[in-house]
């Protein structure tokens, strides 16, 4: 799978997940910019990127208070960590709260309140 649409197959499992989970606000934010640009413009194609980018919109248009935005690849530490972190279980892992290794993270993080 290329970068383009395995970043585009997240996005869209993000929001599948979130959906299933019941959360009805939710922003996804990602540091990636090429599938950000490419949620918020019109064009289409034809290729599996296109396909995911185009599922990744129908889910925004019925759900209308999720939403993308773009971030600095160095403001997603924590996500890097979580990524880092989910390779040492031997079947796919998520956590619904933070787990305690990146609370501080959360101290040192500039973009953070």
């Amino acid at each position: 799978m290329e970068v383009d649409a395995g970043e585009a197959w997240g996005v869209l499992e993000a929001l599948c997940w979130v959906k299933e989970l019941g959360f009805d606000r939710v922003i996804v934010e990602m540091d990636y910019k090429r599938v950000y640009d490419a949620v918020m413009s019109d064009s289409h194609g034809d290729s599996v990127f296109r396909d995911l980018i185009c599922k990744v919109k129908d889910l925004l248009r019925v759900n209308n208070l999720f939403s993308v935005s773009v971030v600095r690849r160095n403001a997603n530490q924590v996500t890097h960590e979580l990524v880092r972190a989910s390779r040492e279980f031997e079947s796919p892992h998520s956590w619904v709260k933070p787990p305690r290794f990146v609370d501080g993270l959360f101290n040192f993080c500039s973009f953070c309140p």
